[in-house]
């Protein structure tokens, strides 16, 4: 098996591609805003050395970035080494020419809960501030700033572009 050669796939498809395949970044920005905004459910994959993870997650989208209140759990093995994330989100039983669907690469932050950012999460949420004091251990808030949004949709290729687009994010 060449792996390497798999690998590869997507990157030298894209590169071949005429330029006319490509959709306009503005375009692109609004797909993945209108999509992560009208889902909220993502598995997110955090990993160090052999230990990965990856752990489906109620969402928030919000602003430009992706906001998860968390527990804790086995994904903080990997964020505490490495801040590196990727997550999925997509529509479940699209079958082959309803394809729909959002692969991301990022960096992971904890929000501390003292800051007025995470209490304006929580507004946003829709999560009461007393009902997490009451709480026996804290809620965490992951941030994760985008780096790289890859967005696969049948419905691109109908439009005359390639189903596969790749979009680099500014912060």
């Amino acid at each position: 098996m060449d792996f390497e050669r798999a690998a590869r796939f997507w990157d030298e498809k894209a590169a071949a591609a005429p330029p006319e395949q490509k959709m306009p970044r503005a375009a692109l920005e609004a797909k993945l805003d209108a999509f992560l905004a009208a889902h909220q459910t993502l598995a997110l994959a955090t990993g160090s050395g052999d230990r990965l993870r990856c752990t489906p997650l109620e969402y928030l989208w919000h602003e430009g970035k992706i906001y998860i209140f968390t527990e804790g759990g086995h994904k903080f093995d990997g964020l505490a080494h490495n801040a590196k994330v990727a997550a999925a989100v997509y529509e479940p039983d699209a079958g082959m020419n309803r394809l729909a669907g959002v692969q991301i690469a990022g960096t992971a932050s904890v929000i501390a809960p003292n800051t007025a950012t995470y209490q304006a999460l929580c507004a946003v949420r829709g999560i009461d501030e007393a009902a997490l004091k009451a709480l026996p251990t804290p809620l965490y808030l992951l941030e994760i700033r985008l780096a790289q949004a890859e967005l696969l949709f049948s419905e691109f290729k109908r439009a005359g572009y390639d189903s596969r687009q790749r979009l680099a994010v500014k912060s």
